[in-house]
Parts: C-alpha cells; sequence; structure tokens
C-alpha cells in the first residue's frame, strides 16, 4: 500500500518475468529489479515455498530498505548491489535502479560473476573503464544469496590521491631537507677543506724547505689541534734546520747529515779513499807582515775559494790545520771514481788560486803558493776524541804518507804531488812527470812521486814541468833539488846556542 503496488502490478511482474521467477520453483532464489514495470525504484524477491507443490513465495520491496548501505557519503568510490545478470539492484544513483541499467560488461562485475569457486567469494582487479578516460580499482563480494554481487569501483586516481599527496609532501619534504643537509655539508666541507687545503699547501711549502709557516686554526676541534701541532712542527723542523746548517759550517754537510741519522758506526771502519793535504808556502813570514784580524779575511778568502773546489767533485774537508787543508774522497760516502775526483778537484784548485792571485802583490795582499799532496790507499774512519768531544776523520799509513808527499812540493818546485800507488790508478787519464825517488818517514823503501800536469783531453793544461811552472809562477832552484832532504824539509825549527 505503501508503495502503491496493486494486484495487478504483481500479474504484470509474473508475467513478465515468469521464465526467470521458475528458477525459484526449481529451488533458487532469485532476484530481480522489476523498477521498470512498476515505475518506482522496487526489486523482487523469489524463493521457492513448496518444492513438492511446485510453488514459490514472491517479495517487492522498495529498494530504500537497502540502498542506505549504498550511499557515497562522503566515499570516494561507488558502491552497488547486482544480481547475477549484472542488473543494478541497489545503486546511489536512482536512475540507475529505474531503468535496471545492466552493468555486466563492466571488468569488475564480469568477473565477479563469471567466478564459480564458491559460494562467498571475494576478489579484486584493476581495469581501464568502458570510456577508457582511466583506470579503476574494483572490489567484489559474492553475498551467498540468489548469486547476486556487492561490488565496489574507485578511479585509481582517487584511490591513491592521498598516496600522491603523501609522496607529494615526502618529495618537498625531502628537496627541503636534501637542501638544508646540502647547506650543512657545504659550510661543513668548507670548514674543513679550506684548513686542510691550507696545511697541503704547507706541507708543500716544507717540502721544498720552507719551514717557517704560520698557520692560524678556524676551529677548536681535531682539525684545529693538527694545525696547531702542524705549525709546531715546521717551527721544530725550522730550528732542526738551523742546528744542521750551524753544524755543516763546523763538519762535512754528509758527515752532519749521517750523523743526524745515526749512520756513523761508533769505533771506525775500514775503507779506500783518497788522502789531500795542502799548505800554503812561507805562510808564516807572510802572516807575520799582516794583522791577525787581515790573516783571518785572508784565509777565510782563500779556504773558501778551495774548499769550494773540494765540494764540488764530492770531497769532504776532513779538518783545517792553520793554512793547511786536510781533505778526502771516498768517506764517508763514495761516488765510485773518488781518484779521478780528487784529481779533478785539485785541478780546479790550481786555477782558482791562480784567479785568486790576480790583483795581489802587495803586503798586505800577497800573491800566494800552495803545494798539494795526495794518496790513495786504506784508512780507518770513524768518529774519534772524548767523550765530550767528537770528530770525524780518517788515520792510517796512507794518511802519513800524504802529509810527507805535500812538503816536497817545495824542493821539488811543484804544486801538486800524487804517489805512485794513486798515478796507477789514472795513469791513461792524466799526464805527469816523474820525480825523483824519495825516502820518507815511516817508510822503509824508496818512495816515486809524481808532478800533475794535467789531463790529457784538456789541451789548456801544461804538457812540461816548465810550462806548469810557468803557469803558476814558480821560481825553480835545479841545484837545490839535487840535494832534497825530506827530514830536513820537516824541521821547522833552529836550536840557537
Amino acid at each position: 500500500e505503501e508503495n502503491r503496488i496493486k494486484e495487478n502490478d504483481f500479474l504484470k511482474v509474473i508475467s513478465t518475468h515468469e521464465a526467470i521467477f521458475k528458477k525459484a520453483i526449481e529451488g533458487k532464489a532469485v532476484l530481480k529489479n522489476v523498477s521498470p514495470i512498476l515505475k518506482i525504484p522496487v526489486f523482487a524477491i523469489a524463493i521457492p515455498f513448496d518444492k513438492n507443490k511446485k510453488t514459490l513465495s514472491l517479495a517487492i520491496l522498495h529498494v530504500a530498505a537497502i540502498n542506505k548501505a549504498f550511499e557515497n557519503k562522503g566515499a570516494i568510490g561507488v558502491n552497488y548491489l547486482v544480481n547475477e545478470e549484472g542488473e543494478i539492484i541497489a545503486h546511489p544513483i536512482e536512475a540507475f535502479i529505474l531503468s535496471a541499467k545492466n552493468l555486466y560488461s563492466s571488468p569488475v562485475v564480469k568477473q565477479s560473476l563469471s567466478e564459480t569457486k564458491g559460494t562467498y567469494e571475494t576478489g579484486q582487479i584493476r581495469y581501464l573503464d568502458t570510456e577508457q578516460t582511466g583506470y579503476f580499482i574494483g572490489s567484489y563480494n559474492k553475498t551467498g544469496f540468489a548469486s547476486s554481487v556487492v561490488v565496489s569501483d574507485i578511479s585509481e586516481n582517487k584511490a591513491f590521491e592521498e598516496v600522491y599527496n603523501i609522496q607529494r609532501r615526502n618529495i618537498f619534504i625531502m628537496v627541503i631537507t636534501l637542501g638544508v643537509a646540502f647547506s650543512i655539508i657545504y659550510n661543513f666541507a668548507n670548514n674543513l677543506i679550506k684548513p686542510l687545503l691550507a696545511l697541503v699547501k704547507a706541507t708543500k711549502r716544507i717540502q721544498k724547505g720552507e719551514f717557517e709557516i704560520s698557520l692560524t686554526p678556524t676551529t677548536r676541534d681535531e682539525l684545529g689541534l693538527l694545525t696547531n701541532s702542524f705549525t709546531e712542527m715546521g717551527k721544530g723542523l725550522s730550528e732542526r734546520e738551523k742546528v744542521k746548517d750551524a753544524l755543516t759550517r763546523f763538519v762535512n754537510r754528509e758527515v752532519a747529515e749521517m750523523a743526524l741519522h745515526g749512520e756513523i758506526k761508533l769505533g771506525g771502519e775500514r775503507k779506500n779513499c783518497v788522502i789531500f793535504f795542502s799548505d800554503i808556502r812561507s805562510f808564516t813570514a807572510i802572516s807575520e807582515k799582516m794583522e791577525p784580524e787581515a790573516v783571518i779575511e785572508f784565509l777565510n778568502e782563500y779556504m773558501t775559494a778551495m774548499v769550494s773546489c773540494i765540494n764540488e767533485t764530492g770531497g769532504t774537508v776532513d779538518k783545517y790545520i792553520g793554512d793547511a787543508i786536510m781533505a778526502t774522497w771516498g768517506v764517508p760516502i763514495s761516488k765510485g771514481n773518488d781518484v779521478e775526483n780528487a784529481l779533478t778537484g785539485t785541478l780546479m784548485m790550481r786555477k782558482a788560486l791562480i784567479k785568486f792571485n790576480r790583483g795581489r802583490g802587495s803586503e798586505d795582499k800577497p800573491i800566494i803558493r800552495i803545494g798539494c799532496g795526495l794518496n790513495y790507499g786504506p784508512v780507518v774512519a770513524g768518529q774519534m776524541g772524548s767523550s765530550e768531544k767528537l770528530q770525524y776523520t780518517v788515520i792510517g799509513d796512507a794518511v802519513n804518507l800524504a802529509s810527507r808527499v805535500e812538503p816536497l812540493n817545495k824542493p821539488f818546485g811543484t804544486d801538486i804531488l800524487i804517489t805512485e800507488d794513486l798515478y796507477n790508478i789514472v795513469k791513461d787519464i792524466y799526464r805527469v812527470e816523474k820525480m825523483s825517488s824519495i825516502k820518507v818517514k815511516g817508510k822503509s823503501e824508496p818512495q816515486s812521486v809524481y808532478a800533475l800536469l794535467g789531463r790529457f783531453d784538456d789541451p789548456s793544461d801544461p804538457k812540461t814541468i816548465d810550462e806548469l811552472r810557468e803557469l803558476v809562477g814558480i821560481q825553480y832552484d835545479k841545484k837545490k833539488a839535487e840535494n832534497v832532504n825530506v827530514e830536513a824539509e820537516e824541521v821547522k825549527y833552529e836550536i840557537l846556542e
């Protein structure tokens, strides 16, 4: 009565859908949208009443009884009920109910109705809608009554809209976070890299020997501590270099380096080397005519010129003995060609002395002559002296012979004399002239000595002893040379009655 449904309406519904309702007589419930017949949103339910008598029970219900369950009420999807034919029974849109719209063509409805695995079945599907406007996500749930299915449709974009919003928010937050992190990292890296680059530059300066560096710490962390330590290290290295520079003024640089590294053996070691002695002729007489300060200045100038020749050829100044120089080639470190280096250095001294004497000839700047004696042989090299003061030097018979040979330059009228042991090593390289055999203190056999003229391959060197004497300005008296007395040459005093 409420829906104004009359008996004729029932008969009309039954006659229209008689074939469908007969299924109920066979024992199957039937759900049918009859809204198009009655022009109101209603549906019919047919259920078997008595199988034996083949009767059924038919009821026509208004959709409002169940449609509240399918109203949207702010939902982002659409929920609806379809029968086994895909026909809408309940739907939020009343027009779909009144027209009994069939949604069997919908992929989700088709799949739900084609599922026959069980009475109660749920499922889900992603599909492109029939108008191909976008993808939808459909889910369904079979009710278990009259093969009806509850279907829920939702646009994928709407379904994931919040997810996309979250993603966009996350991306936005990530960009901001990355920006802040980059700013922090940049500032941190900048504060870290600048001091490190300064340390790298300072390291390169130290490698070049520039130890006076000044670095100001920019932080109070470990890097600041490292910067302070680096500056202190530079100061320490600077002090060490100053000590080494000062040390090399008193000790040969190679000896100083070895001493600083602890490479000099205590007690000495046996080595073969060239021993060199030089002496200024008549130095006592020369110095008596000069002021002490002038003597020191003169000696320093002379020594500088001579020692430069020694250092340039790999030699080592052993010691200064007044105006005399003692040097070695081969200790503490051998260069492999020590004999040739020694003679090259000695010839350089000859040329350096000629240059030194230019412009000299007065009492305060007298012309000087020197004598050089060289020998090659075994020595003992090492630190010698007391526990309070040590000196690196060489001792041995070879040293004594070199010191005995040097004074013979005066009676022989020469400037450089070498022993036979040394000559035998370089006789194919240097031009010499053999002098008279001599007998020196400490040697039982006569010794042969040779005046060094120059190299065979140097045309500027003298070819004869006379050319040598003319070159270096030696006044030679042959008669005196015939009566050479080595022992007498060594006597530097006379006892008066």
